[in-house]
């Protein structure tokens, strides 16, 4: 999952489980969920490589035992890949020099649903 309002990259203990990794170090960094309740993860884990089309973005990680995704990429791994988020097309582009590849993606609009009163435009 691409995630514009994320900053860090995360992927789930079970989708590690899944391929064969370990968690490779603990770590102190907190994390604010959606709802505002801070945890601590359960782990690190180093150098796992994220492929787009012919690229490959190598990141450490961040393990979590979330539900509703495998691997969550935010601002910081987008920034690393050097990509270009287009919601209007919903596309991802990543350039390296003349070579280009793109992957669609879905977007959402995050509310906060904590307030009463949700506006969009006027």
């Amino acid at each position: 999952m691409i995630d514009t309002g994320a900053v860090g990259r995360v992927i789930t203990k079970s989708f590690l489980d899944s391929v064969g990794k370990d968690i490779e170090s603990s770590t102190n960094i907190q994390i604010i969920g959606v709802s505002g309740a801070r945890y601590t993860p359960l782990g690190i884990v180093r150098n796992i490589r994220v492929k787009v089309g012919r690229f490959e973005i190598a990141a450490d990680m961040i393990v979590n035992v979330a539900t509703g995704y495998n691997v969550l990429l935010g601002n910081d791994w987008i920034n690393k890949a050097k990509a270009t988020i287009d919601t209007k097309l919903q596309m991802m582009t990543i350039e390296r020099g003349k070579e280009k590849e793109r992957a669609p993606i879905t977007c959402f609009i995050k509310m906060d649903l904590r307030s009463e009163t949700i506006g969009i435009g006027r």
